[in-house]
């Protein structure tokens, strides 16, 4: 038998599969704009949403545990995606937050065990694109 609980959390989970469809085909338009600000506000949602996936990845084990969760996240997305939330979000926690990491991956990058993979994979990555070009210009 399935219970309330899974029903509601299902539902949950298909409108907010359903508002990040919106979101994409929002933001697919927004590019065919000449808006920069419109592009600006669902760029900033895009980063924002990235930032809490990633977050939610070492916080499932507490989160999902949570009752009403997957409503208070739908609820949360909506906010965001068409509340002006992601915009407000980004400009007091966001920016700072990913400045701070944009440093610190710059300094790690610079580390003398990290410097030579970087430049090997990079290298590899080009090597990637030109087979890539060459097999697509045949």
């Amino acid at each position: 038998m399935v219970s309330m609980l899974q029903i509601r959390s299902s539902l949950a989970t298909f409108l907010t599969r359903a508002l990040l469809l919106y979101c994409g085909v929002q933001s697919f338009r927004s590019v065919d704009s000449n808006g920069w600000r419109s592009d600006n506000s669902w760029l900033v949602f895009w980063v924002i949403y990235a930032m809490l996936q990633y977050l939610e990845i070492f916080a499932d084990f507490l989160l999902y545990n949570l009752p009403m969760y997957y409503e208070f996240k739908f609820l949360f997305y909506a906010y965001l995606a068409l509340g002006g939330g992601a915009t407000m979000l980004y400009s007091q926690v966001g920016q700072s937050l990913l400045k701070q990491a944009t440093r610190n991956l710059a300094i790690l990058a610079k580390h003398p065990a990290v410097e030579p993979k970087l430049t090997l994979a990079r290298e590899q990555l080009q090597a990637l694109q030109q087979k890539f070009a060459h097999a697509k210009g045949n």
